[in-house]
């Protein structure tokens, strides 16, 4: 029998036991190590029931490891028997022994108590030691969609299989390479030239029905060991004779693998490039005659190569990033030959068993890369298989299913070689309660094989199966609609969605739940366009289509809603100081979402339409903006932020004030005048477009009072230090200055002075906090009259 988890995984488990000086206890032990489960269970049993003495701890590690062997040995009723009792007497289980909760939910699972395999998931999860995800409840799967496909295929067990395990077949030519054992228990590679000659086996045969080359190796040398396993992990061989004693002869097609590329020892899972001159294939550390072993004592597995070359298989050779301290095996290649995935234990995996990528360049396999924690869990991920079109399929017991190994689905980015969204999985009748594993097939999943060792065989045996009409009578959707800036759930949100295409189409409405959800099926083969409303959002629409969508269609469609920026405009405020009737301040609130809350962060524009002229400024905590606004032109003003709907309005009720000769200012001596528009950005003293305009006035007022001479007076906000900004200020008046003289103005009529910080004309003072609009009401430029001839 094929051992489903590697011994070292219960050795974590059960490191921690004291063992009592009692005999028999110690050789039901020994035999559980040796993986003879049945005699352990014996012992086991004997122990429990005339043995008084012994300690509580030692009844709860014998239950342990009765649970973990009745697993072994497909006895699932009797194991969730044991792991009854043992959570009766100790529900509380901490640290490494808390993995029984999962030992128990899987068990639960294969035999059919999904309810009860959640709830224990659920367990297990609070304990951190994983995040395996409910067997049954898992977001989109559950019992029903698992099951949904079981009318849609026609499963065969196969005149190929025997009493022995047989799995791992690979399209090869035109026929099938597959592994299996024959008069030893050490696993080969065969080969089945033809697929004609496949058909319905009898269930439980004993001998294979089928002509097959002669097994890969006659390894009739060597003596069962926990070698026998899917999985990768600690893996030993025992006894060996040197010397095959392969007589000369013609060799045939089929004889390539048996006499070129099988030892004594294991070959397992096998790929092939697209022309078929070259074939990766796991086998155990051995090669050129040389058997090595891990620092530990281990013979590990690893991936090896060899070339077609002149009828045969020749130049076997190790791939690089093989290491003797893990293994290393099930192998798949791309149809471009250039990325082969792989399943591996090595150091920095998230499970016992994670897949991997490696790319082929410039004639070198590069370092493997880890395919992430979407695909990889805290179970077994193994058997990978890539289709013409780049899908992944795999097997996992760490995520959502039926029992134990389930086969997964998830498409490949071409570029990248990682998965695209959340693997699937594809539910029954290729899925069941036991192992179901080692799939290969087309792109639309019409046909294929799989392997599995449900009851209908004995061993792991491989299965034929064909699929008998459309993959799905309607594609499950799960619609969820969110806030894109908190990602919460809108609760009740509207979603229409239009079927169809053109004058055909056809509009259907429904409402999420509280929970922002709404679960759909829609027909196969057609075209949606999905729209989401609610109250206070912008409305989004998307599109999703049910066609040619390969194995399977997505099954998520996320709707992401931005709130809506709502911009109120408070009457102008015009200050006392400002000598210029014709300019106000305009001031208002960014507020969002029903509960009109401030919104800090908004970029706020306002554009004058009658000279293009645009300031921005962004909103405070309290959500207000505030500009300088001159009467007579008409204003648009915009709002936006990331992940929020923008906002455009247009201010055109102004009122034109016409301003008559006797209401011009009056000029006088020691008069401070507030140049309109001459402010500058933070830290800098270049004159802005709109200061320029300004200075132009300026100029012609000075050319027009020939006598008059002023102090151009420049301020900073108070941010920096106090000396920084007096020479900041500095620059910003003489730059002004320097503008004047440049129309025309005589220079000893301006004089430049800078009066940094000192002179703020609001509250923004060091150690206030301010919006940006009030620091840019200090960072300003005046003049004061010093002469002139009234």
């Amino acid at each position: 029998m094929l051992l489903k988890q590697i011994v070292f995984v219960y050795f974590l488990l059960l490191s921690g036991l004291v063992q009592a000086q009692n005999p028999v206890l110690n050789q039901a032990h020994r035999e559980f190590e040796l993986l003879n489960y049945t005699k352990a269970i014996t012992l086991f049993e004997d122990l429990l029931k005339t043995n008084t003495l012994l300690a509580t701890d030692q009844k709860q590690q014998i239950l342990k490891k009765m649970g973990i062997a009745y697993r072994e040995l497909k006895q699932y009723p009797k194991a969730e028997k044991v792991y009854q009792d043992l959570l009766a007497s100790n529900p509380n289980l901490l640290g490494e022994d808390a993995r029984t909760y999962l030992y128990y939910a899987q068990v639960l699972a294969s035999n059919s108590k999904f309810k009860e395999a959640d709830a224990m998931f659920e367990k297990y999860k609070q304990t951190g030691l994983g995040n395996i995800r409910n067997i049954a409840t898992a977001k989109i799967l559950s019992e029903a969609t698992l099951a949904k496909n079981t009318e849609n295929y026609n499963i065969e067990y196969l005149n190929i299989n025997t009493a022995g395990p047989e799995f791992s077949p690979i399209y090869y030519k035109n026929g099938l390479v597959f592994v299996g054992s024959g008069k030893s228990h050490f696993l080969d590679l065969f080969y089945l030239d033809n697929l004609k000659g496949l058909r319905s086996g009898n269930d439980k045969r004993q001998q294979r029905e089928i002509a097959v080359t002669n097994f890969l190796g006659t390894d009739a040398y060597t003596t069962p060991t926990s070698n026998d396993s899917k999985t990768l992990g600690n893996f030993g061989g025992n006894a060996t004779i040197q010397g095959l004693g392969y007589g000369e002869r013609p060799m045939s097609e089929s004889d390539r693998f048996s006499k070129t590329l099988n030892t004594k020892y294991h070959e397992g899972p096998a790929t092939f490039s697209k022309d078929g001159s070259r074939i990766i294939f796991t086998r155990n550390n051995y090669n050129e005659g040389e058997y090595r072993k891990s620092s530990d004592g281990v013979n590990k597995l690893k991936l090896y190569t060899a070339d077609l070359l002149n009828g045969a298989w020749q130049n076997t050779r190790e791939l690089p990033f093989n290491s003797d301290e893990y293994s290393s095996g099930h192998p798949t290649l791309t149809k471009d030959d250039k990325i082969l995935y792989f399943v591996s234990d090595r150091p920095g995996g998230l499970g016992a068993t994670d897949i991997y990528m490696a790319r082929f360049e410039s004639g070198v396999w590069q370092e493997p890369i880890h395919l992430g924690k979407d695909l990889n869990s805290k179970g077994d991920e193994m058997f990978p298989f890539v289709d013409e079109k780049g899908n992944l399929y795999f097997s996992s017991n760490g995520r959502g299913g039926m029992g134990e190994l389930d086969i997964f689905f998830v498409p490949i980015n071409p570029q990248t070689g990682f998965p695209i969204g959340k693997p699937q999985n594809i539910g029954s009748p290729i899925n069941s309660s036991g192992d179901d594993f080692g799939i290969i097939t087309d792109i639309e999943r019409k046909e294929g094989f799989f392997c599995s060792n449900r009851k209908t065989g004995n061993d792991d045996d491989i299965y034929r199966f064909t699929r008998t009409k459309s993959l799905f009578d309607c594609r499950e959707l799960i619609v969820s609609v969110y806030d894109e800036e908190t990602k919460k759930t809108l609760a009740n949100a509207t979603i229409t969605y239009e079927v169809g295409e053109g004058k055909n189409a056809k509009i259907e409405k429904a409402k999420a739940n509280e929970n922002g959800i709404l679960k759909l099926c829609l027909e196969d083969n057609s075209y949606f366009v999905f729209s989401a409303q609610q109250d206070s959002y912008v409305s989004s629409k998307i599109g999703f289509s049910t066609k040619s969508s390969g194995a399977d269609a997505p099954s998520r469609l996320d709707i992401s809603l931005k709130r809506v920026l709502k911009v109120t405009t408070p009457s102008n405020v015009v200050y006392e100081s400002n000598p210029n009737p014709s300019i106000s301040i305009f001031r208002g609130v960014i507020n969002a979402g029903e509960e009109n809350r401030p919104i800090e962060g908004v970029l706020v524009t306002l554009t004058n339409e009658c000279d293009g002229i645009v300031q921005q400024v962004k909103t405070g905590i309290d959500g207000v903006y505030e500009f300088q606004r001159e009467e007579g032109c008409d204003y648009i003003i915009e709002a936006s932020k990331e992940n929020y709907g923008k906002n455009v309005e247009r201010i055109v009720k102004t009122v034109e004030r016409k301003i008559s000769p006797s209401s011009e200012p009056k000029f006088k001596i020691g008069s401070v005048v507030l140049v309109d528009n001459i402010f500058y950005d933070a830290g800098s003293w270049y004159l802005r477009k709109e200061a320029k305009r300004e200075l132009n006035k300026l100029a012609s007022t000075l050319k027009k009072n020939g006598s008059m001479v002023i102090e151009l007076r420049s301020h900073t906000d108070s941010r920096g230090s106090a000396e920084k900004n007096r020479i900041l200020s500095q620059k910003m008046a003489q730059a002004a200055a320097d503008y004047l003289v440049d129309r025309g103005v005589s220079k000893d009529k301006v004089i430049a002075k800078g009066y940094g910080e000192s002179e703020p004309i609001n509250e923004c003072v060091d150690g206030v906090q301010c919006t940006e609009a009030e620091y840019q009401r200090n960072r300003r430029t005046e003049f004061k009259i010093l002469s002139i001839n009234q």
